[in-house]
């Protein structure tokens, strides 16, 4: 017997293998948004330091926001950063491309007299809450005091 078409079962075979396939395709395109999420995100973050970077090397040699705290080896401190707030006292922080990046940083004695060492770090949340350590980029600059 010749029929023409195709039977219940094959039908359903070929839905099956057509919803895995698809499936497969969907959770590949959904990785690489979140990877170029994630991408577009860390380059904004850099986008954010530049600014922090440019504002703190455009203060003043005798601004307050260049006094060192006074605790040693606190660089790299993530848990009580020397400053996190702008000129005015407010939460400083940066926005790029509609995303909010707050910023902090701690400084140190520069090893060459009269400069002192500043690490920034610009941190977000990467679900819409206030941002977080755990998601950061960070930047080591020495300036003079002049």
């Amino acid at each position: 017997m010749n029929e023409r078409g195709a039977t219940l079962v094959e039908l359903m075979i070929a839905m099956v293998v057509f919803g895995i396939t698809m499936t497969g395709t969907f959770n590949g395109l959904d990785f690489i948004n979140q990877t170029n999420a994630r991408a577009k995100t860390s380059v904004f973050a850099e986008q954010a330091l530049n600014q922090a970077v440019h504002e703190l090397l455009s203060l003043p040699g005798t601004s307050a926001r260049l006094v060192d705290d006074g605790v040693p080896d606190d660089l790299f401190d993530t848990a009580t950063p020397d400053y996190s707030t702008d000129a005015e006292g407010q939460p400083w922080t940066i926005d790029v491309d509609a995303k909010t990046f707050r910023l902090f940083y701690n400084l140190a004695e520069g090893s060459v007299p009269n400069t002192v060492d500043i690490r920034v770090f610009a941190a977000w949340n990467t679900d819409g809450g206030e941002p977080d350590m755990h998601h950061r980029a960070e930047r080591l600059v020495s300036r003079g005091l002049f």
